[in-house]
């Protein structure tokens, strides 16, 4: 891709960011729009039906607390005390008379509340209920699914919807069980009040408006459904919606359902703590007049494209004129014409570059004599190099050193030296190369040392120590290290009354080459030294120091460096430090 794109014409790439420019930003304003619409409407929904579900669930309360408050009422009445007081004293003998007495405060529940449908009142007397009511007498209380969950209950047990199993006209129900609320200490007396199914139905569909998926009143505890409100399905298993449906009263979340969201309102009952009232609405057919945000910015989208194509074209035209002309006067800047010169009427960023592209031409005549004059500069280095590396004293030293032992007839050392002598010239020249390799100048400095040790009796040792064998491939200027062990040996070692000792050492550090010549001379003035070096024109003696620093410089860039350390007393040590940055490591 990047390739394709650096291919392009500038027009092209105009054309073609414009078209990126548009498309991104009629896209942008697109998802903008549809999120800020989307938020938007999923809270407004997810607001409207907590608010629904919640009356709805305060309705449903005050349902619930009117039949406890009716079965309470009922309890306090004197007939329902009288048969807690005969359970008390044992005699069941006013069983008939307590019925018959009872009958009032059960007619006056059920006109009280409209949606109590029966009421029985199971006691180890016997069971008292509204004669009017049909009982069936096969069905005892311990033997139904209300009876088994009695033995766990609290004061108030709310038993989910059922068919009425206690009485003959077989309806759906809500039972509320309850304790007797009596002065006297009783067992084994409840009171089942069973509420119409249909009438509490109603009360909370009625204020549940259309376009949920489902409404759904359920249990905690058991899992089941409450009573039907509608809903197609049941409620969709999920560990989330559970967990929160437990944890806390009332809320709202998301719900993802066989690839399909589901929001999800919920509201717990008060009266029973484990009853929740659930509103489950599909997220896809809520949203669905806001997914035409999504075709409205497809449209704006098309046309942005094509308004950016018409522009790009005009535009990149207009604005592409003066850079042709750049791009033709370059051409001739090519064929060696450096008098063309660029103007223009504008004053803008093509302008500018007209502008730095004419003081390009005037300093390139400038850069073009310094490069010269550095070219310059660098051959003439190049000679003193090789003036250097056959100084006439020490040349006329070691041919003297030959005679010397020829004439003596020490033929082996003879041969030696001029082995030294032939390799010292062969690698000083390292044919006509300005770069050899690390090894190559170790090698060749070290021919250079053997023959002033055949020249000077006695004057000196040397050691040559490399850190790591990898350093030895390494691209290093030539001859570099030769003038420095010749200034240790020339001028460090002239007045040492004992031996001397010159220390070449090759080492990595930080990215960088160091080349150390230690000697044990009798040291330097360091700044004089480096002073001299420094100068554009040295004085005689500075010439090989001078000569070594400018074509590190030249050839290993201007992070390379030579300096100087002296310390006379009380350990005699002398040392120059070459400082070669590595290739691909060393930062600047």
């Amino acid at each position: 891709m990047n390739t394709f794109f650096y291919r392009l014409s500038l027009r092209r790439r105009l054309l073609l960011s414009f078209l990126v420019l548009a498309v991104s930003a009629s896209a942008l304003t697109g998802l903008v729009s549809y999120w800020i619409a989307y938020r938007s409407t999923e809270q407004e929904a997810a607001v409207s039906a907590q608010n629904t579900l919640n009356k709805s669930a305060q309705v449903l309360n005050e349902r619930l607390r009117n039949a406890i408050v009716s079965t309470s009422s009922m309890m306090l009445s004197d007939p329902f005390k009288n048969i807690m007081k005969d359970i008390y004293a044992a005699s069941p003998g006013y069983y008939y008379q307590r019925l018959t007495e009872l009958q009032i405060p059960l007619a006056q529940m059920k006109l009280t509340d409209m949606s109590i449908a029966s009421v029985l009142i199971s006691t180890p007397v016997g069971e008292f209920f509204a004669t009017s009511d049909l009982r069936t007498p096969s069905v005892r209380l311990e033997n139904t699914a209300i009876g088994a969950r009695i033995p766990d209950m609290n004061q108030v047990l709310w038993v989910e919807s059922h068919v009425d199993p206690l009485f003959m006209d077989r309806r759906k129900v809500i039972t509320l069980v309850m304790k007797p609320i009596t002065d006297v200490s009783v067992s084994g007396v409840y009171v089942i009040a069973n509420l119409k199914e249909e009438v509490l139905r109603s009360v909370v569909a009625d204020g549940l408006p259309g376009g949920a998926k489902g409404y759904y009143l359920v249990s905690l505890t058991t899992g089941l459904p409450v009573m039907n409100l509608g809903e197609r399905e049941g409620l969709p298993e999920d560990a989330e919606l559970l967990h929160n449906l437990q944890k806390n009263e009332r809320g709202f979340l998301k719900l993802e359902t066989e690839g399909r969201t589901n929001l999800v309102n919920y509201a717990r009952l008060d009266l029973a703590a484990d009853w929740v009232l659930v509103s489950i609405q599909d997220q896809q057919s809520l949203l669905k007049n806001v997914n035409k945000i999504k075709t409205t910015s497809l449209l704006i989208m098309a046309a942005c494209t094509l308004a950016a194509l018409i522009a790009a074209n005009g535009m990149s035209g207009f604005l592409l004129k003066p850079l042709h002309r750049l791009q033709s006067m370059m051409r001739q800047v090519e064929n060696n014409n450096l008098d063309v010169r660029f103007d223009s009427k504008y004053d803008d960023e093509v302008t500018q570059v007209g502008h730095k592209f004419n003081r390009m031409l005037e300093q390139l005549e400038t850069l073009i004599d310094e490069v010269k004059e550095a070219e310059g500069e660098k051959r003439r280095m190049e000679i003193k190099a090789l003036q250097a590396q056959i100084d006439p004293h020490f040349l006329y030293n070691t041919l003297n050193a030959i005679i010397w032992k020829s004439v003596s007839s020490r033929n082996q050392e003879v041969t030696d030296m001029i082995t030294s002598l032939s390799l010292l010239f062969k690698l000083g020249l390292n044919g006509g190369s300005e770069l050899t390799t690390l090894e190559k100048e170790l090698e060749h400095v070290r021919h250079y040392l053997n023959l002033q040790q055949q020249c000077y009796r006695g004057l000196f040792q040397y050691e040559i120590q490399v850190e790591d064998e990898a350093l030895l491939p390494l691209p290093v200027a030539k001859i570099i290290l030769q003038p420095l062990a010749e200034n240790a040996i020339l001028h460090g070692f002239r007045e040492l009354e004992e031996e001397g000792f010159i220390r070449i050492t090759a080492r990595r550090s930080g990215g960088f080459l160091l080349l150390e010549i230690e000697d044990n001379g009798s040291g330097m003035d360091v700044k004089t030294v480096t002073a001299g070096m420094l100068q554009k024109e040295p004085a005689k003696k500075s010439y090989a120091l001078k000569n070594v620093y400018g074509r590190i410089k030249l050839l290993h860039g201007e992070t390379a460096e030579l300096s100087f350390t002296s310390e006379p007393e009380p350990i005699r040590s002398t040392r120059a430090v070459i400082k070669i940055p590595i290739e691909g490591e060393a930062s600047a």
